[in-house]
């Protein structure tokens, strides 16, 4: 009988050690999964009003934290509970935690306000029957493209690109807005040079603005990209050259071969 006591005091030490044990397991498995980055849906990236911004990350207990000036956010940042209405421009950041699991990385969204009006944009190159977009006025309809070039919001060229733009009147200019995607493993590289000019008449052009962008290096990620070009000029007729990258480098698949690129927005900021 005394036996048989001690047999099961030793199963309920051992069951309690594998009880305490499991949940040790258990915690230290949650400490090392980090929550996926929240998803984060806008109504609109180009601003004319107003625009609806949603975050979401559908698991318990998960808090989404956020910030509307460029910094990371943290716990301390306010947190997410709605839709938040937008009406300037700005970097919005989001970030969720859990209290069993590792913090997520960061997802961003930038606005962006609409500028100035253009009344008529044209090009003087054949739009691209492959990747067209919605015609020359994908540049001009305040939508920004989505990860996907195939979307309709982007055009593609594999050639220089000019494109001309009008405003209903002679308007101040700070700068030159042009989106644009980096998406190597599809053999869409970043412009090479992009370069502005203005004019009263549309006869004589003075070069504003000129910007040359660094070549994407191998294993870059897939990005969506802005690059800004300051003018401060007056005027009413804007010319841009977007020139693509001539030779892709040596350690890509299509190396010495013409790259692709991708456009989806001008923005002519006042």
């Amino acid at each position: 009988m005394k036996n048989l006591v001690v047999l099961l005091g030793l199963i309920l030490i051992s069951g309690c050690k594998i009880d305490k044990d499991s949940k040790v397991n258990k915690y230290l498995q949650s400490e090392a999964v980090a929550l996926v980055a929240p998803t984060l849906v806008a109504s609109n990236l180009v601003i004319d009003s107003v625009a609806t911004l949603k975050a979401s990350l559908p698991y318990p207990d998960v808090e989404i934290h956020y910030t509307s000036d460029g910094t990371a956010p943290d716990e301390t940042s306010p947190e997410y509970t709605g839709p938040i209405k937008v009406t300037n421009p700005g970097v919005y950041s989001f970030k969720a935690y859990h209290p069993f699991l590792q913090s997520s990385e960061i997802s961003t969204v930038t606005f962006y306000k609409s500028g100035i009006k253009v009344r008529e944009v044209s090009m003087l190159n054949e739009i691209n029957a492959k990747y067209p977009g919605n015609g020359v006025n994908t540049l001009i309809d305040n939508q920004k493209g989505s990860n996907s070039y195939s979307d309709g919001r982007w055009m593609g060229f594999d050639e220089d690109v000019v494109v001309e733009l009008e405003m209903p009147s002679e308007n101040k200019a700070t700068k030159v807005i042009i989106g644009y995607m980096s998406a190597t493993g599809a053999w869409i590289f970043s412009p090479a040079k992009i370069t502005v000019w203005v004019s009263d008449d549309k006869q004589d052009y003075t070069q504003v603005g000129m910007v040359e962008i660094e070549t994407e290096k191998k294993g870059d990620d897939t990005a969506l990209k802005n690059v800004e070009i300051p003018i401060n000029r007056t005027g009413k007729y804007f010319k841009i050259k977007i020139e693509n990258l001539k030779e892709i480098p040596q350690w890509h698949d299509g190396k010495g071969t013409s790259a692709w690129h991708f456009i989806d927005e001008i923005i002519i900021d006042e």
